[in-house]
């Protein structure tokens, strides 16, 4: 799985046979930090340094720095209980919603984090949402994509062993005891479903409420259950 670079960031990422627009560079303030790398999984240990360095540089008329290393947009709406742990910074008209606790992570233009939300150590595209009482570890959240109230994204597995990633030209180990999903432009997550750790959902999929996804889900699919998978 390799990356082709294009000036105007359209990711491009080869899986299998094919180039897969599973997550949009256009739509995110971390273009430039994510093309660094062959691999999108590869982001997550050198996140927070990233934002670190790119707070100070965002324009002071745009952004409030309103607690150390943390930068929120002033059009950005946070709601009075939300907490953010540093670095993080939050895009052009966010709303962060009641309850929601954000850290060492960044949260895109028009984004959605719905109440009682956790994201931690992860990257929300432009336009992403979640839309309640999720929780998001070490994980891209692609453009538009949405997760269900309760879907969750997580990290570490219940023996704290390293991560595999299976996708169709074979099994990854990137070395990685926490590792979230990498979830794709327009993909729809269902209520109380699980992404565990290490999975990819690719551009425009669905995934059915109550579902427990592990691995590669295709592009302009529909999972059912852990053993339907169907073309959308």
């Amino acid at each position: 799985m390799g990356t082709t670079k294009s000036t105007d960031y359209t990711q491009t990422y080869i899986i299998g046979q094919r180039t897969a627009p599973l997550i949009n560079l256009s739509k995110t303030i971390a273009a430039d930090f994510i093309s660094g790398f062959e691999h999108p999984w590869e982001i997550f240990t050198g996140l927070s340094n990233y934002i670190y360095a790119l707070g100070p540089t965002l324009p002071y008329d745009k952004y409030d720095e309103v607690s150390d290393s943390v930068w929120v947009h002033t059009s950005a709406y946070m709601a009075p209980s939300v907490k953010i742990d540093a670095p993080a910074i939050i895009g052009s008209g966010a709303r962060i919603c009641h309850g929601a606790h954000i850290l060492g992570s960044i949260i895109g233009s028009y984004a959605l984090i719905g109440d009682n939300s956790l994201v931690k150590n992860s990257i929300v595209f432009d336009m992403g949402k979640l839309y309640a009482s999720n929780s998001v570890l070490s994980s891209i959240i692609g453009y538009n994509a949405n997760l269900g109230a309760g879907a969750s994204s997580y990290d570490t597995k219940l023996d704290s062993t390293n991560i595999e990633i299976c996708l169709p030209e074979g099994v990854y180990l990137p070395g990685l005891s926490k590792l979230g999903s990498i979830v794709g432009e327009a993909a729809r997550i269902g209520t109380n479903a699980v992404l565990n750790p290490g999975s990819i959902i690719d551009e425009h999929s669905i995934i059915y409420p109550l579902c427990s996804v592990n691995g590669y889900i295709p592009p302009y699919s529909v999972m059912k259950s852990q053993e339907i998978v169907v073309p959308r």
